[in-house]
């Protein structure tokens, strides 16, 4: 009798370590899952960041030392005519269209045109 519940016991414990096995490989599995895609999230966001860089690398920055804000962007007293937008325009355009800013052949007409400068 006592070899029988003895018996039981160990089964019982048996299978309580194979559910805590299989709890353990699911949250592995899980775990796996969730690296492959912030690993799919970093190349994603490392191809967005060079494309806003390569976006914004048509501005210039003033590199005079003047006071605290060195380096920082120089605001322009008055804001810029409607004409100078144009080249921004297009080269945001051209960068949409897969070129680079420094581009000087026109994209194509697209949907994106229907955008207005403001």
């Amino acid at each position: 009798a006592e070899i029988t519940a003895a018996s039981a016991e160990q089964s019982n414990g048996i299978s309580q370590v194979n559910l805590a096995i299989n709890n353990m490989d699911e949250a592995t599995q899980q775990n796996a899952a969730l690296v492959e895609q912030a690993a799919a999230a970093a190349t994603s966001m490392e191809e967005q960041a060079n494309n806003l860089n390569q976006a914004v690398s048509i501005f210039k920055l003033n590199d005079s030392d003047s006071g605290n804000n060195a380096g920082a962007p120089q605001i322009a007293a008055k804001p810029a005519a409607k004409k100078k937008a144009a080249p921004v325009k297009r080269a945001m355009k051209s960068i949409a269209h897969g070129g680079s800013p420094s581009s000087k052949k026109e994209p194509t007409k697209t949907s994106e045109d229907a955008w207005e400068e403001f």
